[in-house]
């Protein structure tokens, strides 16, 4: 089924995650109504199959929130969306979810409603036709010249990091868009000692373990309000932020309605129409870049276009 549904997918009141704010449907057309996109708050854990739970809620600390529980969109899935499909109830098939995103981030996720579809958008994925950018607030002054990070990365535990031999590849390509100042003269950001901030775009070649995360942190730059990553800095940014700034804004090279391959397997999506959806930032990331201060005119430009809710625009990564 396709067309607007959005109400269908309301969490009934008081049943499931109470305090939470809920997933949201972006698009329920994509492939032809047999994949759909929905908005992830943070607080709610994109689950596979050997984290899942039956009754819908972790007890296990997701990734820089130490002690506070997460919700399972999986449940969520079961509970309010209205797939028909038995894929949206198949642990072994990610409950159709195609790709992770960390519970104290938010961002869209794409999933699908068949088995069909499910396999197709995987094809999608590692064959890197699939783009995934983020907004991505970080430490310090980035210099415009860093493009990328190619850096291998290892897990260990509930943390990545990286490494010259050993691991798995993964590649980072970021585009600076603003430069801000927190705590200066006039008191911005609640009295905090003046501290220099970037705001990224980002893209991801590869999707390893926070690779975002421990990329950044890496060259010096972690991510405000990281706990895992830039535990010295954690209790002071939660004094302005209230959690990880690391929103997924947008995903293109999705197949698309149009494609003429949509019955087909997904090893004829080459060269074929794709489509994206974007996604601006929350409520409670606007709120906290709402209190720094641009050092340029041209950075002001860009913050005040996240501030409308617009998902901005850079040249494409490859270039």
């Amino acid at each position: 089924p396709s067309g607007a549904a959005s109400a269908a997918w309301e969490l009934p009141s008081g049943e499931f995650a109470p305090g939470l704010p809920q997933p949201r449907l972006v698009s329920d057309t994509l492939l032809g109504g047999e994949a759909y996109a929905l908005l992830k708050p943070a607080g709610w854990e994109v689950d596979v199959a050997e984290e899942a739970s039956p009754g819908g809620v972790s007890s296990s600390p997701p990734s820089g929130r130490s002690g506070i529980v997460c919700a399972r969109l999986s449940h969520f899935l079961r509970l309010a969306a209205p797939l028909e499909s038995r894929i949206a109830r198949d642990p072994s098939h990610n409950f159709g979810l195609l790709h992770r995103l960390d519970a104290n981030s938010s961002g869209l996720v794409v999933g699908a409603r068949t088995y069909a579809a499910y396999y197709r958008l995987h094809w999608a994925l590692h064959t890197y036709q699939l783009d995934r950018e983020y907004v991505v607030l970080s430490h310090g002054r980035v210099d415009p010249a860093l493009r990328e990070i190619d850096q291998r990365l290892v897990a260990r535990g509930r943390a990545s990091y990286p490494v010259s031999s050993g691991g798995l590849p993964a590649r980072t390509s970021l585009r600076v868009i603003a430069h801000l100042r927190q705590g200066d003269d006039d008191n911005v950001g609640g009295g905090c000692e003046p501290r220099d901030l970037s705001l990224l775009v980002i893209s991801i070649h590869t999707g390893r373990q926070h690779q975002i995360r421990a990329h950044l942190a890496s060259v010096g730059h972690p991510v405000v309000c990281d706990l895992r990553y830039n535990a010295p800095g954690f209790a002071e940014d939660r004094r302005w932020c209230p959690r990880n700034f690391l929103h997924r804004c947008r995903l293109g090279g999705l197949p698309s309605s149009s494609d003429p391959h949509s019955g087909t397997s997904a090893v004829q999506t080459d060269n074929c129409a794709s489509a994206a959806v974007a996604s601006g930032l929350p409520e409670d990331l606007v709120g906290a870049l709402r209190g720094l201060r641009p050092v340029c005119r041209a950075s002001g430009d860009a913050v005040a276009k996240w501030l409308r809710g617009e998902v901005m625009h850079v040249p494409p990564f490859s270039e």
